[in-house]
């Protein structure tokens, strides 16, 4: 095959797969219900966005992060950043969220325990 006949094929399969891949459908699709499986599961747990919304007695348990864009680099909603890191301070015990970086790229936080008593 000649070189030319190679780099329209590649051409023409770029040209028909860019539409798939920009939409990012599938990735929106499997991330909505994700989405919808872990705010069930993480709907008790509190973001907080500054340290003076904490009660008094709280422990930390680990710093946490999420990515705040797709892998295509679309943006993601607020929410869905915050149920991301309020899954990722369950999985460390926590039943709180203390955000301390909203970034363009990654968002941290602390996974917080805050005693039933102190709420």
């Amino acid at each position: 095959m000649e070189s030319s006949t190679i780099k329209r094929i590649i051409f023409i399969s770029a040209i028909l797969a860019a539409p798939y891949f920009l939409s990012g459908c599938p990735a929106r699709l499997a991330q909505k219900a994700n989405d919808q499986i872990n705010a069930s599961q993480t709907e008790n747990i509190k973001v907080y966005n500054s340290k003076a919304e904490l009660p008094a007695n709280y422990h930390v348990r680990g710093h946490i992060s999420t990515s705040s864009t797709t892998m295509i680099g679309m943006n993601l909603s607020q929410e869905t950043i915050d149920v991301n890191l309020k899954v990722a301070a369950q999985k460390l015990g926590g039943n709180a969220v203390l955000v301390t970086h909203r970034g363009a790229e990654t968002t941290k936080g602390l996974a917080l325990y805050i005693p039933p008593q102190a709420q």
